[in-house]
């Protein structure tokens, strides 16, 4: 794990620091450790371009796979606040097979 990266988690109390662990490790699972890095202030994932963020923030984890992705998985994400290119999922619902469906995705179409 990149040092800004694990920094970046650790300045979360331990039941946060956690699902923020268990996020980077099933996106890390589809990327090479070259491939990770923080932009924005948050984790990113890149291949040539950025391909997900994520964060965390008071009352939500944020999912930034980007517009295009929200498009293709909107009947999946009616639980939870979606923006543009943004997904909020409350701490206590973050849906982890749904992050990795979209990284798949991201992955297969380099959305």
């Amino acid at each position: 794990m990149n040092i800004e990266i694990k920094a970046y988690i650790e300045q979360f109390d331990n039941d946060k620091m956690n699902v923020l662990m268990n996020i980077h490790n099933l996106i890390k699972h589809y990327f090479d450790e070259k491939d990770e890095c923080i932009k924005y202030g948050i984790p990113t994932f890149c291949k040539e371009k950025n391909l997900i963020h994520y964060g965390g923030y008071k009352n939500h984890v944020g999912i930034y796979p980007g517009p295009r992705v929200i498009d293709a998985f909107k009947n999946e994400l009616n639980a939870f606040k979606c923006t543009k290119g943004t997904i909020k999922m409350p701490w206590n619902l973050v849906d982890y097979k749904l992050i990795e469906n979209i990284t798949i995705y991201i992955i297969n179409h380099r959305a």
